[in-house]
């Protein structure tokens, strides 16, 4: 079970991943800096879809050292990016 929750999450955050780049591509790389200045928790989403996506080659590496410390950094990263929402 959890191995398929996880496939969902990475398929989820390539998915994100495109849909950002898609956005950054649209709406010109200095535009999207702008809002991204506008709105800083919006990195915090960024950091938190990147470091997903690099913990798949840590866990291939079997790095559970680096695999713990990313998880940590997501769950901080998801921890500020959500309370925002709640403001």
């Amino acid at each position: 079970m959890r191995a398929f929750f996880e496939i969902v999450v990475y398929i989820l955050t390539i998915v994100q991943t495109v849909i950002t780049i898609k956005d950054i591509i649209v709406m010109r790389p200095i535009l999207y800096g702008r809002s991204l200045l506008a709105n800083p928790t919006k990195v915090f989403h960024h950091i938190v879809l990147l470091s997903v996506l690099i913990m798949l080659p840590l866990r291939f590496a079997c790095s559970t050292y680096g695999e713990d410390i990313l998880s940590v950094l997501v769950i901080i990263f998801l921890g500020g990016y959500s309370l925002y929402f709640g403001r």
